[in-house]
């Protein structure tokens, strides 16, 4: 058995293939933050907006891209 201490890294690992199972988790959600200027009020004024993450392929990528894909929005575009 082994201790993740972020949500955002099992699920990574789960995506590519890892036989992973959370057994307890201690908060509901990821550790991760979207930040903007005041003229993003919802989510929807995200849309066709240039998203910065810290390095491609990382858990905060994963979960960006995953939370955009909640909200209706497409991370490619």
């Amino acid at each position: 058995m082994d201790y993740a201490a972020s949500t955002a890294t099992v699920a990574k690992a789960a995506a590519l293939g890892f036989p992973v199972k959370i057994v307890i988790s201690f908060f509901n959600g990821t550790d991760f933050n979207i930040v903007t200027g005041p003229e993003i009020r919802t989510a929807k004024d995200l849309k066709g907006k240039i998203i910065a993450v810290s390095r491609f392929g990382s858990a905060a990528d994963f979960d960006l891209r995953v939370a955009l894909r909640h909200l209706g929005l497409d991370p490619a575009q």
